[in-house]
């Protein structure tokens, strides 16, 4: 499944909803969210957990691998190569730049070509988190803010999880809503165990310090699952 990363900041995003886009408060707010959906950012694309149809996840990575592949190669190979000449002449840095100044043209339009990759990779991110913002809607209105909260930060217990296969405990499934032990759960992929009972990666457990109940999975489900597709 899929996410839009303003679902990890639901409250910020339903202050955001009512509030005057001229005031100071709102684009204090603002600026505070983006920061925030910045940093949920780089491990959803890690995790590959972002939307395709909303976000280039292909063309982000060749920005990000093209730029950190020459600033991985060219900050070493200056280093070396300023380091080497100082060594062999012993003279000031002004004297050092002009003596390797040809061999450090290349690098120096590597470093540029990589600079301009790094620069297009924020852009596209910043666009995304500006575009998904603007376009933000409200997640299942009627619920308080405080079962929001608990919700949204109770989803991250759901993967990540294969250390319920250690120990048996009480799990509960967000998708098909059953409820049942631990030791039923027999498949797991690299990062998530899956529900016996839908094949889904949606498992919580007792461990993550919330209520295995009907009523909270139901919860779980109409806002992680149901207002989503």
């Amino acid at each position: 499944m899929k996410f839009n990363i303003l679902d990890y900041n639901p409250l910020e995003v339903r202050k955001l909803k009512s509030m005057d886009k001229n005031s100071k408060e709102y684009k204090k707010l603002y600026k505070n969210l983006r920061f925030m959906c910045r940093l949920n950012f780089t491990s959803m694309i890690n995790r590959n957990d972002l939307n395709d149809e909303l976000f280039n996840t292909k063309k982000y990575k060749k920005y990000k691998y093209i730029s950190y592949s020459l600033f991985i190669i060219d900050i070493p190979l200056v280093t070396l190569l300023l380091s080497n000449k100082y060594l062999d002449y012993n003279i000031n840095f002004i004297e050092l730049i002009k003596l390797v100044y040809p061999e450090l043209l290349p690098c120096t339009i590597a470093y540029i070509i990589g600079l301009i990759y790094a620069i297009k990779m924020k852009k596209l991110r910043d666009r995304f988190i500006n575009k998904l913002i603007s376009q933000s809607k409200i997640k299942c209105p009627h619920f308080s803010d405080e079962l929001v909260s608990k919700v949204a930060y109770a989803y991250p217990f759901t993967t990540n999880n294969l250390n319920i296969m250690k120990n048996k405990e009480k799990c509960g499934c967000i998708n098909c809503l059953t409820i049942f032990s631990s030791d039923e759960i027999k498949e797991h992929n690299s990062i998530s165990v899956i529900c016996p009972y839908c094949n889904k990666e949606n498992i919580i457990a007792e461990s993550s310090g919330y209520p295995i109940t009907d009523e909270f999975l139901s919860e779980m489900k109409e806002y992680w699952i149901d207002s989503i597709n």
